[in-house]
């Protein structure tokens, strides 16, 4: 299996990873005429998408080049080049499958670490736990409140 490049700027690896309109999305077809009503909008989603596709959509699209021509309409020249690898081989739709879904996986997780993005989420996930837990203490000490007024209330009716 040919490696992908991992030489390449992080702009360049931002651009492979951003999502794209719906006008030039990833539609999956069995075959010519017989769309699957999937699409992809970026190389995260491909990568989820692929691992459970019709594995004769993905025999039908490497062969085509439809996922090298997609690739490299991303600026991913590298994937395209290891998929397009692939093209002719007598290899049966469910392994070709599990190839390419591994070759894009591998890619998707390389142009993350390039582009320094899956740190920056990881980072961001503690923060947000933390919002969330003063969330909830903040709901609470509402409820708090609002059960002593309550109770102040029932207090003075009974008076």
């Amino acid at each position: 299996m040919q490696m992908a490049d991992k030489n390449i700027r992080r702009d360049e690896a931002v651009n492979a990873l951003r999502s794209v309109a719906l006008d030039k999305a990833f539609y999956f077809y069995r075959e010519i005429g017989h769309p699957l009503g999937t699409s992809s909008k970026s190389l995260d989603e491909l990568a989820t998408i692929v691992k459970s596709i019709d594995p004769y959509s993905v025999r039908f699209h490497v062969e085509r080049g439809d996922f090298e021509n997609w690739f490299k309409m991303l600026g991913d020249k590298s994937l395209a080049a290891q998929v397009a690898a692939l093209r002719g081989k007598n290899i049966s739709p469910d392994e070709l499958r599990g190839k390419v879904s591994s070759m894009v996986r591998t890619r998707v997780d390389q142009l993350h670490e390039i582009a320094g993005t899956r740190a920056a989420e990881h980072e961001k996930e503690p923060e947000k736990e933390h919002e969330e837990k003063e969330a909830e203490k903040k709901k609470y000490s509402i409820e708090t409140l609002e059960e002593k007024e309550a109770r102040a209330r029932l207090v003075k009716i009974n008076r």
